[in-house]
């Protein structure tokens, strides 16, 4: 029994070494392909675009609509008349009040001529609320009316939008904020327009405001100069605030990671299938994967390095002095230390010093 437990034991010794071995040259076997990742440092948004400026023209009175000088879509200057509601009465009611005006100032205290006058400016800027006139240079994106309509008050006649540059707000979260800063490139993209567009940060608030969530949000405007003409307002949008430029970083495990001399190396393997030893320059990328800057290519193959030489412990071969002399300690000769080890009880033969 006791030869068969020593047995048992040799065996399972010899298991071992044979399993520990094969598996070192597994781990040496391994490849590992550089590969490209590209990193964005970016802030998330999304919304809907709107016009540089946008006038909405409604009815101040009841009336009919006499004459319309534009149509839907026509490029229109500051001061145009888009359109004229019949203004009979209001000429009615001016022509009566400077008759008035002018028997009042024959005979009447000039306090009377000057509530006359008042009256006067009143039914003028009647007169003039008849006709609908653009506030700014633009487009007239919706024509609601027709000569001979009637409108109530408050009725819509017509949308004209300034197209120059578009615009949206956007809310920021506070930890993005510190990020953030004015002219930084953004990058739409709209679900109706199939390629995407370039915009900038135009203003950001410096004081935020607290959402029904809890969570403390900041208003940033975004604009797109030179816009193109298939992007309507009222566009739906995703997109990216840049707050660096992308940036390609070259990736590998660090499993590949040598150090031969304290120079950091590599072991690529070649397509006849032996290997060539790289010195690289190199940064850590995570706990995993480190970024080479220099050294190889993306699509490289590299061999994973043992454990001794990812640590740099692992001892060059020994030069043919160094070989000389240690056979001549074996040997006795040298003055070195005897084969047998120190007399009396010092380090055996197979021992290392400290």
């Amino acid at each position: 029994m006791k030869k068969n437990g020593k047995f048992a034991v040799l065996l399972g010794l010899t298991t071992l070494m044979l399993v520990s071995c094969n598996n070192q040259k597994s781990q040496t076997d391994v490849t590992y392909t550089v590969f490209t990742e590209t990193y964005e440092n970016t802030i998330e948004i999304s919304g809907n675009i709107s016009a540089a400026e946008q006038q909405q023209m409604t009815a101040s009175s009841s009336g009919t609509i006499e004459k319309v000088y534009f149509k839907e879509g026509d490029r229109v200057k500051k001061g145009d008349v888009i359109c004229k509601m019949s203004d009979l009465e209001q000429q009615y009611n001016i022509a009566n009040l400077n008759q008035q005006i002018a028997q009042k100032k024959l005979n009447a205290s000039p306090k009377e001529v000057e509530l006359l006058e008042m009256q006067l400016k009143v039914k003028q800027q009647e007169l003039e609320d008849k006709k609908c006139i653009a506030r700014f240079d633009g487009i007239i994106a919706k024509l609601s009316v027709r000569e001979g309509d009637y409108l109530e008050a408050k009725n819509e006649i017509a949308t004209i939008i300034n197209r120059d540059y578009l615009k949206a707000t956007v809310e920021i979260a506070e930890t993005d904020i510190p990020k953030l800063a004015l002219n930084q490139k953004v990058i739409f993209t709209f679900p109706a327009f199939p390629e995407k567009v370039e915009g900038y940060v135009s203003y950001f608030s410096g004081v935020g405001t607290v959402t029904s969530r809890g969570s403390t949000v900041f208003d940033a405007d975004i604009r797109i100069d030179n816009p193109p003409e298939e992007i309507l307002t009222g566009f739906s949008f995703t997109g990216t605030i840049e707050i660096t430029a992308p940036k390609t970083l070259v990736l590998v495990s660090k499993n590949v990671l040598g150090f031969e001399n304290k120079r950091p190396i590599v072991k690529k393997v070649l397509k006849d299938g032996t290997e060539e030893t790289l010195e690289i320059e190199y940064e850590m990328y995570g706990s995993k994967y480190i970024n080479i800057i220099s050294g190889v290519e993306p699509g490289d193959e590299l061999k994973n390095m043992a454990e001794e030489v990812r640590s740099g412990t692992k001892k060059n071969a020994p030069s043919s002095e160094q070989k000389s002399s240690e056979n001549s300690n074996k040997n006795g000769f040298g003055g070195g230390m005897p084969a047998g080890g120190m007399p009396g009880g010092g380090m055996p033969g197979g021992g290392r010093p400290f």
